[in-house]
């Protein structure tokens, strides 16, 4: 999947304030995505790369000043290979490879992209996709009934008195 997909996806749920809006731009997109790129995908709508820790902060990355791609050919794994060095980088001359993959990455990004991963690897991504909106949406990419549908059934099952003759 093209990063762009993931970029404008999130612009868009960003835009809207209604839930089912965002939950159905979510599902259209993890619907379309490859079933491995779903952890990366994931972890960037909700700012939590599925990394982890990547070692970088604001400092790291403002520092980066680098001519932008002006056409989207970064897909969601090259983010995600790149996110992997990041989160591996560590000891002497870390610091020295975090800036150039980062470097590398900003360069293959569009302003826009640049923009969204810096958002996402800070996890200052604003879109208000939540972990509940992201359960839901990804119910209905499964074509499954959403988890806060079956909760309540649940909750009233487990709560029902048991017989009076046990």
């Amino acid at each position: 999947m093209m990063l762009a997909e993931l970029v404008t996806t999130a612009d868009r749920v960003g835009a809207t304030s209604s839930r089912l809006a965002k939950i159905d731009a979510i599902a259209d997109l993890l619907a379309r995505a490859d079933p491995t790129e779903l952890p990366a995908v994931t972890g960037l709508l909700l700012a939590a790369p599925r990394q982890g820790r990547l070692g970088v902060g604001w400092r790291g990355l403002s520092t980066i000043e680098i001519a932008h791609a002006d056409e989207s050919a970064l897909t969601v794994g090259d983010v995600d290979t790149s996110l992997d060095a990041l989160a591996a980088a560590s000891g002497t001359g870390s610091a020295a490879a975090r800036t150039g993959i980062l470097a590398d990455l900003a360069s293959r990004a569009t302003a826009t992209e640049w923009d969204f991963l810096v958002r996402a690897m800070l996890g200052e991504l604003r879109t208000g996709a939540l972990s509940g909106v992201l359960l839901d949406a990804i119910a209905r990419a499964a074509e499954r009934p959403p988890p806060s549908s079956v909760a309540p059934r649940c909750s009233r099952a487990t709560s029902a008195r048991p017989p009076a003759s046990l």
